[in-house]
């Protein structure tokens, strides 16, 4: 569930950024946490299932 929602607010944050609520390079730094995010909770995921 976790990682779905992510991927939605990653949608979310790209809407808000083409509607210049923020400048792109915000975003630019924001996906790039995103996506460690994502990294990890996919790892902790797998692990928990290999477990």
């Amino acid at each position: 569930m976790a990682l779905g929602s992510s991927f939605e607010l990653e949608t979310q944050l790209r809407i808000a950024s083409k509607r210049n609520y923020f400048k792109p390079s915000k975003l630019d730094l924001i996906l790039k946490n995103m996506t460690s995010l994502q990294k990890r909770i996919y790892a902790l995921r797998k692990n928990v299932l290999n477990s």
